[in-house]
């Protein structure tokens, strides 16, 4: 009984300081990305290249979002967005077009943008070179490898257009 208790307790113990140790890492990497004011990050926010990534003003970025820029492209959010939980934007894949090498040496490379008051929903996957308008709906489970229209709604694999939105 007392095995079981203690074996209980150790594991919540390290659950709170695994916990304690991935949010120290967020404020971490968010020191050193550009941004705006009244910024929201939740805990679980992975980056690279922190540098070259931008946020404006009034930005909610919700838990495990992942911020993937690379040397030569950077990702830029635009004022009032909301990212869900879960959300993937990366300025870097592999280029399977490329044969006759590894796939670590080949690859594409391209700034994302994001325009303002821009909703992407949770799990949604953003890929390189595109650009979200400006007061667009990206549907959670998304992948959006094409340039989505202001004021739209897009969704599913590869995102397609669902419908308008007022302006």
């Amino acid at each position: 009984m007392n095995r079981l208790l203690l074996n209980k307790y150790t594991e919540g113990f390290l659950s709170r300081i695994y916990r304690m140790l991935r949010e120290a890492d967020t404020r971490i990497q968010f020191r050193r990305i550009r941004r705006g004011k009244n910024v929201v990050v939740y805990p679980g926010l992975v980056t690279a290249r922190p540098e070259n990534i931008e946020i404006g003003d009034n930005v909610s970025i919700n838990h495990n979002a992942v911020l993937y820029a690379h040397d030569n492209s950077s990702i830029k959010i635009g004022d009032y967005t909301a990212i869900g939980p879960g959300v993937m934007i990366f300025t870097v894949n592999h280029d399977t077009r490329v044969t006759g090498c590894k796939f670590a040496d080949a690859h594409i490379e391209g700034d994302v943008i994001v325009g303002r008051n821009v909703w992407i929903g949770a799990g949604a996957i953003l890929l390189p070179g595109i650009r979200i308008g400006e007061g667009a709906v990206v549907a959670a489970g998304s992948v959006v490898s094409r340039d989505v229209e202001p004021f739209s709604v897009v969704g599913g694999v590869p995102a397609a257009f669902i419908s308008p939105r007022k302006k």
